[in-house]
């Protein structure tokens, strides 16, 4: 496991673990486009280098699965905003890019 993947599940802490978590976006199918149309709309933050946009994908007991979607300060090893989105399942080319990686990290 990469050390910017270890840093990124430790800082996440129990954001992923147990009941729905507060203020989670809904949806029935996330799609690629859709996180990376989040992360667009941040752009302007990304001109720290410190900065990286990641996605972290948990499959949920239920079947269901829980991301987290965020800007991720590597410096401070702390998120300056993220989101959490419960869906019924993700679309094929997230699936992909989570496949073999519970952590992603995009390049916009």
């Amino acid at each position: 496991m990469e050390p910017i993947t270890m840093i990124i599940l430790a800082a996440l802490g129990g954001i992923l673990g147990g009941a729905a978590a507060a203020g989670a976006v809904h949806v029935a199918v996330l799609t690629l486009p859709a996180v990376l149309a989040w992360f667009r709309v941040r752009r302007a933050v990304f001109v720290d280098r410190n900065l990286v946009a990641a996605t972290m994908v948990d499959l949920l007991a239920s079947g269901s699965y829980r991301t987290v979607q965020g800007v991720f300060n590597t410096r401070t090893n702390y998120w300056v905003e993220y989101r959490t989105v419960d869906s019924s399942r993700l679309d094929w080319d997230l699936t992909q890019l989570h496949r073999t990686n519970q952590v992603v990290i995009h390049d916009l």
